[in-house]
């Protein structure tokens, strides 16, 4: 009888052997899987980024179309010189806090967006140690009080002389947010046309986590009059259009940072004053181009009909209004899918929307812009049945009056200095996955697995402490 026990132990002890082996064997494999699967099931489910800026001056925005924005980026806090916040334009208060709270209840990411839009002030915040160590706390001190979930920086007409330590600062913020959390967005605003070589593409890319290309204003309005962002070159309207833009920042920065760049949409156009109805035109002189939202666009393009430009793919409208031509250039649904098509065919990140609240209540833009998640929406209004703006109950955000001004200029890029086409001249996480998820399943099996070794071996000691007690 002993030794049929004797026989049976050891039959258990080699199964107990077989298993820890088995268990330290795929221990490893296991936690690497527990370690990817969250970031690959955010990859799958987000599939390309689509951030929206909301300004200031849209908070009557009703997030119509929230199912297909991953990222709200709220515009703005503006710096100053010395790298203190000069106006955060209610970041700080109410208004930041319902709409943190809005967007993070829709579960989607809420980003602040810290500019400042002055040469000067660049050298002032960069070239000072002590003012860039403000500007550093300054900008995560903004994201940390208001529980926000990353930073978009956006500082444009950046000297060359600043280059090195504007990386520097967008590096440090980086840096310290990700000590925090890795899962904080960073991302940094970069002009379609960099005039001074002052935007260090590569570096940039590798201390972000997104390069959202300000792909929209090729014409200006104090330019002659052309499309909002041809996608590719052509004689009528030169070489400087969406896909130049894209092979600009791939060229300098490389190949590898096509999979971070966001391909800016604009969400507005002009009206330009011209001597003629005729293509190309010139602007009447002492005149400038006057911003139209696509609201105003679908309500004009509806009382006069549009023509389709086929050179830069984009409509365009012309009509005489008290004996004085007009040309107006904008985006439709159709020119806006032809943008969505160029970034899937490019492998790039997504898109960057300039601005939410120029659309109104209109979804046609976001019939295409939905194709970017893999899905349709389920509504579609039809372009003249477009209402007024409206909040939603559950996003307490109060309408700002602010009239259009040169702080509210549709054309965010201000590093344009001249009509494009026509003067000469670590997440380092890329996946796609955006905010890290802190009650992600995975947590529960990397739990379980590590109990698997230590029961393993517990199993093997006590079959082997009772063999040692038998005679």
């Amino acid at each position: 009888m002993v030794e049929f026990v004797k026989r049976q132990l050891s039959t258990w002890e080699h199964k107990a052997d077989q298993s820890s082996l088995a268990a330290l064997r795929i221990c490893p494999m296991l936690f690497l899987v527990c370690l990817l699967l969250p970031f690959q099931a955010k990859a799958n489910d987000a599939g390309k980024l689509v951030l929206g800026y909301l300004p200031y001056w849209e908070l009557g925005y009703s997030f119509h179309s929230i199912d297909d924005i991953d990222v709200v980026a709220y515009f703005s806090i503006e710096m100053n010189e010395d790298g203190e916040i000069e106006d955060d334009h209610g970041w700080f208060g109410e208004v930041g806090t319902d709409l943190v709270d809005f967007v993070h209840g829709e579960n989607k990411s809420i980003i602040i967006t810290a500019t400042n839009f002055s040469s000067q002030d660049h050298e002032s915040i960069l070239l000072d140690d002590l003012h860039f160590e403000k500007a550093v706390q300054s900008t995560v001190d903004a994201v940390l009080a208001m529980d926000a979930d990353g930073v978009n920086i956006d500082f444009e007409g950046l000297p060359y002389a600043c280059k090195t330590q504007f990386t520097l600062y967008v590096g440090e913020v980086n840096a310290q947010l990700k000590s925090i959390d890795p899962g904080y967005h960073v991302s940094v605003a970069t002009p379609k046309v960099d005039w001074q070589g002052s935007y260090d593409y590569d570096e940039l890319a590798a201390n972000s986590d997104y390069l959202m290309i300000m792909s929209y204003g090729y014409h200006w309005k104090g330019g002659n009059p052309g499309p909002m962002c041809p996608i590719f070159e052509s004689d009528i309207w030169g070489e400087y259009c969406l896909d130049w833009s894209v092979n600009d920042h791939l060229y300098w920065g490389g190949a590898h940072i096509a999979k971070q760049l966001l391909v800016g949409l604009g969400f507005y156009g002009r009206d330009w004053q011209t001597t003629d109805e005729n293509l190309p035109g010139i602007k009447l002189d002492g005149t400038s181009g006057e911003a139209v939202s696509y609201v105003e666009f679908l309500e004009l393009e509806a009382a006069l009909g549009s023509q389709w430009d086929s050179a830069a793919s984009a409509p365009y409208i012309t009509y005489t209004e008290n004996g004085q031509a007009h040309q107006v250039f904008a985006e439709n649904r159709e020119s806006i899918g032809l943008k969505i098509d160029y970034v899937e065919e490019q492998a790039l990140a997504g898109v960057g929307i300039w601005a939410l609240g120029y659309d109104g209540e209109t979804k046609d833009y976001w019939a295409e812009i939905s194709r970017l998640h893999d899905h349709e929406p389920d509504v579609i209004v039809d372009p003249e049945d477009t209402v007024e703006q409206s909040g939603l109950d559950s996003w307490s955000g109060q309408e700002d009056s602010v009239a259009a001004d040169s702080a509210t200029d549709p054309d965010a890029d201000s590093s344009n200095q001249n009509d494009l086409n026509s003067a000469e001249s670590p997440c380092a996480c890329t996946c796609g996955c955006q905010i890290s998820d802190k009650g992600d399943g995975s947590v529960a099996l990397l739990f379980v697995l590590l109990l698997i070794i230590p029961v393993c071996i517990r199993g093997r000691r006590r079959i082997s402490s009772l063999r040692q007690t038998l005679p």
